[in-house]
């Protein structure tokens, strides 16, 4: 019986980078478009020294709070609505990785661990087996064997491959029924992902587009929901200009010491 390779842990790890990285991309527009400093959001994202609000002047008009310094500039208003849409939707694609790698995926991964070491509960069956034929084996050589005996190995090597039998039947069953249901799974997580990103992509359609010109977008919105800390690092964060002027020139594979080695990693304060 083939002792099966327990499964890595990669999976919620990614999920749970994903999730970082989305909700990063999300407060990165929101920035942006509000000329608002990432520290101002709740990751607690540290301000860039250089970045002042003299530089930062002009980049809002004052009649609506667009994304633009001409006053009354319709295009800069619907684009600046429809990032924020989208910068909201890329919060919920984030929220959908974070609950996908602490659920879903612990789960699936529970579930394989349950039945992927299957010889520690069958050991004893396997040496019975095992032991019993190699003891017929030497009485037949000896020219001690009998019916008596050969009655009594028969059934102990009845009983033993009744149980390896279950097991096959159970085997099949269970990483048959873990596969589907995995997949399944999968397959709804990246649907309710689709259609979050579809609906961020229709705001840019030409009728729903125009129609966000008719009102001013929001000044002061909620603020986003702070990452669970046992998922994310308590460290603060680099602003994302110093993370990739850091990250510029960097070979693949070489980081610096005591940094995590992606380029995301270098946003991380030590």
């Amino acid at each position: 019986m083939p002792q099966l390779l327990s499964m890595p842990a990669a999976g919620p790890s990614f999920f749970a980078h994903m999730s970082k990285a989305e909700r990063l991309l999300s407060y990165s527009l929101l920035s942006l478009i509000t000329s608002t400093p990432l520290s101002s959001t709740p990751l607690g994202i540290n301000e860039d020294p250089g970045d002042t609000p003299q530089q930062r002047n002009g980049l809002l008009n004052e009649d609506d709070g667009a994304w633009c310094w001409r006053e009354g500039c319709q295009d800069c208003l619907k684009l600046t609505k429809a990032m924020q849409k989208t910068s909201d939707g890329l919060q919920i694609v984030a929220d959908l990785y974070d609950n996908h790698a602490r659920r879903t995926q612990l789960a699936t991964h529970d579930a394989f661990k349950s039945v992927a070491h299957p010889y520690q509960l069958y050991e004893g069956i396997v040496e019975t087996h095992q032991s019993t034929v190699s003891r017929y084996k030497d009485a037949l050589k000896l020219g001690k064997s009998n019916d008596e005996m050969a009655a009594r190995c028969e059934t102990v090597l009845n009983i033993t491959m009744a149980e390896i039998d279950t097991y096959h039947d159970q085997k099949v069953e269970n990483f048959g029924t873990i596969t589907r249901e995995y997949l399944d799974g999968e397959i709804h997580f990246y649907k309710q992902v689709l259609h979050k990103l579809k609906a961020a992509r229709r705001t840019f359609d030409a009728l729903r587009f125009d129609e966000l010109s008719r009102s001013p977008p929001k000044q002061n919105p909620p603020p986003l929901p702070q990452p669970c800390p046992h998922v994310y690092d308590s460290a603060s964060m680099r602003p994302v200009n110093t993370a990739i002027h850091k990250g510029i020139g960097a070979l693949p594979g070489k980081s610096q010491p005591g940094r995590k080695g992606s380029l995301l990693g270098l946003m991380w304060v030590e």
